[in-house]
């Protein structure tokens, strides 16, 4: 009697390559990640262990928003928290409704893997210069330039995920990283207010 073996589970290493691959816009990237609620609810960990390098960026340029100024790391990394939830849950009610008008709730799953997988190498990139900017060896001034490229590439990555994942135009997927943008800039501007 042949009994099937049991599927295999993907190592790390093989998300960590698709992440990066996702990341240089190859295609391979996709399939290394598998279509299932199981993979993408075990991806929210990656968003979640990245959450402390952006709160720390946000902290150190506390002296740019006035609406930050003097309040602790803990209070920040608490508002921080409740932005990142709320525009979460914005962001899959949008894709969910909009998946559903389009007949891809099949595809969502992966769509959101592929997002969560996607914020890994870039946030890597960037914390050394976050260090630079705490430690004191940089200005916001010097690294504000490199903060505005590394947004651009964000939405444009995310707006390549969502075509790509969904299998829907291009000007679709962008619009879509256009409202998820939207959502992030809301966000900031709520936490912006509870802080002040």
């Amino acid at each position: 009697m042949n009994a099937t073996p049991p599927p295999r589970i993907p190592s790390l290493r093989q998300y960590f390559l698709g992440a990066m691959e996702v990341n240089l816009f190859m295609r391979q990237g996709l399939a290394r990640f598998p279509q299932d609620a199981h993979t993408m609810a075990w991806s929210f960990l990656v968003p979640l262990a990245l959450m402390p390098i952006t709160a720390l960026a946000l902290y150190a340029t506390q002296d740019q928003r006035p609406e930050l100024s003097g309040i602790s790391l803990a209070y920040m990394m608490a508002l921080f928290l409740g932005k990142g939830a709320a525009n979460t849950i914005i962001g899959l009610l949008v894709l969910y409704v909009f998946a559903k008008a389009y007949n891809r709730l099949e595809r969502v799953c992966h769509v959101i893997t592929l997002g969560n997988w996607a914020g890994l190498w870039p946030s890597l990139i960037f914390f050394p210069a976050v260090l630079a900017l705490l430690s004191g060896w940089c200005s916001w001034e010097q690294l504000y330039p490199v903060s505005v490229v590394f947004s651009l590439y964000a939405y444009v990555l995310s707006a390549y995920i969502l075509t790509r994942g969904l299998s829907i135009p291009w000007e679709m997927g962008g619009f879509l990283a256009i409202i998820g943008m939207a959502i992030n800039e809301t966000g900031f501007d709520v936490l912006y207010w509870l802080a002040s």
